[in-house]
């Protein structure tokens, strides 16, 4: 299961970005952040945004099947 995960550099954001490291059935991680979260696995993506509003082909390309969303 993929997942985007946006907030993770904050308190629920962060605890959220922990858990879905850790569960099983979660392969796939794409965090999308004003900065670095400071979190490195091999199920995590990062995509640093300052402007949300457009996206480049390649980060959407990161984004395309996610199961399920986190905001």
């Amino acid at each position: 299961m993929k997942i985007i995960i946006t907030g993770a550099t904050g308190l629920i954001g962060g605890g959220a970005l922990q858990i879905a490291l850790k569960h099983p059935d979660i392969t796939s991680v794409v965090v999308l952040a004003r900065r670095e979260t400071g979190v490195e696995d091999p199920k995590l993506t990062t995509i640093i945004k300052k402007d949300y509003k457009s996206y480049e082909p390649a980060e959407l390309e990161h984004l395309n099947g996610a199961d399920g969303c986190i905001w």
